[in-house]
């Protein structure tokens, strides 16, 4: 698991290359499209998204799996509704949720991107 910080081409680029698992938050980035066009529907879901950059000078890209967890807040944190959480990952063995609880409940680590 990575701290959302790593959600960079660079870094899944070489997860990628070098074939090591992860798990690690998606990040919204702009005001529209991306991430946000996803977050839609009422079950949570998997995909593949494509991020790019231009940081080099150069568009660079990748392709990954992206797990969408919409969860109902219920009043905590005092919030209510809708939140979704999406989760960036690959070669990861454990079913939609099993990626939320993971991430946010055993490490503590909850990142609404809704």
């Amino acid at each position: 698991s990575l701290d959302r910080g790593f959600y960079t081409v660079a870094v899944l680029q070489f997860l990628h290359a070098e074939d090591i698992p992860y798990v690690t938050p998606v990040v919204k980035r702009g005001h529209s499209g991306g991430i946000r066009q996803m977050i839609y529907g009422r079950k949570s879901y998997q995909t593949t998204y494509t991020i790019t950059s231009l940081a080099s000078g150069r568009k660079e890209k990748v392709t990954h799996y992206v797990i969408l967890i919409r969860r109902y807040a219920k009043g905590k944190y005092g919030q209510h509704g809708v939140q979704w959480f999406g989760y960036a990952v690959h070669r990861y063995p454990s079913a939609l949720h099993g990626v939320y609880y993971t991430y946010a409940v055993v490490l503590g680590l909850k990142v609404a991107i809704g």
